[in-house]
């Protein structure tokens, strides 16, 4: 066997499994429940790191195929033409939810995660059409901060060509033109513009929670700081369990999941990229009515 094809024969195996399981769990639809919580971003705000806490609970049950570490299905953003059924195949048995009621005590639920659910143009409309009794979680992080981590994770990723985040974030508005009305307009549209090179404009988080609130009763969405969140990942993991009505639990590896080393961002661009948030941000305040605590760029 060839280098190259020896190389390339673990993907090669891959793909006739991952096609074999996702067939046994459509096959099986009908006993699979949809899932009881959405995390729904933000990009670059925790999202990873959360869902492997939740992972840990014994009343939460793993995504199908387990040996794959489904987090996000991506249904109601990138996959919505693929249906019920297969979005469906994702989620634990009946049978296995009753096996964890039985041994653990306690309701078992199952999740589904996509940070950019949030910002997806359509996806609330779509969840409260599927899902209309899930609990909906959702962690915002100070949106320069979160740009800047988007837009490093892109570089590294060798995604995002533009070398200076100034750049990126010049270019915002051309790239993003479109995009949100193609998006609605055809289900099987995916933008990778419209998710990835969004920086700012994702950080517009008032907006994308009006809409998600025009589905689903406030009650029923838990609102995590990033900030305080991975001050104290255990206080934060009790916050979501309460909220999901689950016993508390003590973290195995508190560690976050997903983080980019990286270089600080120009202190002169933060002032000014907080300065342009500071209103959206403090509209975000009274509508919420807590304290964010983010930079407004005043120099203070």
């Amino acid at each position: 066997m060839s280098t190259r094809v020896a190389a390339a024969a673990p993907g090669m195996l891959r793909r006739p499994l991952k096609r074999l399981f996702r067939r046994a769990g459509i096959a099986t639809s009908q006993w699979r429940p949809h899932p009881d919580y959405l995390i729904i971003g933000a990009h670059r705000a925790g999202s990873t790191s959360l869902w492997a806490y939740l992972s840990e609970h014994p009343c939460v049950g793993v995504n199908f195929p387990r040996l794959q570490g489904v987090k996000g299905v991506r249904y109601f953003d990138e996959n919505y033409y693929r249906g019920d059924r297969w979005y469906r195949s994702h989620f634990p048995t009946v049978g296995y939810r009753d096996y964890l009621r039985r041994r653990h005590g306690c309701g078992a639920l199952a999740g589904d995660a996509s940070s950019y659910y949030l910002f997806h143009p359509a996806a609330a409309q779509r969840a409260a059409a599927v899902v209309p009794d899930a609990k909906l979680i959702v962690l915002l992080r100070d949106p320069v901060t979160r740009a800047y981590s988007h837009w490093q994770r892109e570089r590294r990723d060798g995604k995002e060509p533009l070398e200076r985040f100034d750049q990126a974030v010049a270019a915002e508005p051309e790239r993003l033109a479109g995009e949100a009305d193609r998006i609605l307009h055809d289900e099987r549209y995916y933008s990778y513009a419209h998710e990835n090179f969004s920086y700012m404009t994702q950080g517009h988080y008032l907006e994308a929670l009006r809409r998600w609130l025009e589905h689903y009763p406030r009650e029923r969405v838990h609102i995590e700081l990033s900030e305080r969140f991975s001050r104290d990942p255990q206080a934060g993991y009790e916050r979501v369990l309460r909220f999901l009505g689950l016993p508390p639990l003590k973290l195995r590896d508190p560690r976050p999941r997903n983080t980019i080393e990286s270089e600080s961002l120009d202190p002169l661009l933060r002032r000014e990229l907080s300065a342009r948030m500071a209103p959206d941000n403090i509209r975000l305040e009274e509508f919420l009515g807590i304290e964010l605590g983010w930079d407004r760029g005043d120099e203070r």
